[in-house]
């Protein structure tokens, strides 16, 4: 069995503010998938053989914070 996956874009983003007021601290935000959209990585069309097919899809909306201190 062969399945089509559908192409599909992402909005991924990083802002960073390196030495924060003069100081050895760097600040950055970062997000991935800040859409949260659906989409599929890839199928394991095992249908006609072993009765099931599977879905891998990508991974949801992430984001965090990181702080960084230079000596």
């Amino acid at each position: 069995e062969e399945s089509d996956i559908r192409s599909y874009g992402l909005v991924n983003g990083r802002a960073q503010w390196s030495q924060v007021f003069g100081s050895a601290v760097d600040v950055g935000v970062f997000g991935t998938n800040l859409t949260d959209k659906e989409y599929v990585l890839g199928t394991l069309g095992a249908g006609s053989t072993l009765g099931y097919t599977g879905t891998n899809y990508g991974p949801s909306r992430m984001w965090g914070v990181d702080v960084r201190y230079s000596f």
